[in-house]
């Protein structure tokens, strides 16, 4: 596997991130129209599995972030022989634009 397809696994796990995130940023305005309250939601999506973080930066902020590179990816990668592939994914990641907006 080329430098380049390691590489473009990462931005397209991006892009479907971002697009997930917009989507959701979306319903939770129209769930704001309905009357549902911020900490309702916030409760909930904490409750459904989303992070804190996550869950604040799309609920109030309107912005997502660009996936970070976990240690455990590292330690799979390692484990498998694969950590050379570790240097074009912080390429991917070094590259990448690190806030965007959710706004449309």
């Amino acid at each position: 596997m080329t430098d380049e397809a390691v590489r473009d696994i990462y931005t397209d796990y991006y892009e479907r991130s971002y697009k997930h995130d917009q989507r959701l940023y979306r319903y939770t305005k129209a769930f704001q129209s309905l009357g549902i309250t911020d900490y309702q939601m916030r409760t909930l999506m904490v409750k459904g599995g989303f992070g804190k973080r996550h869950t604040d930066n799309i609920l109030y902020l309107g912005i997502t972030e660009s996936p970070s590179i976990s240690p455990r990816l590292m330690q799979g990668l390692e484990e498998r022989g694969l950590i050379t592939r570790a240097n074009a994914y912080f390429k991917a990641y070094a590259n990448a634009v690190r806030v965007r907006s959710l706004r449309q």
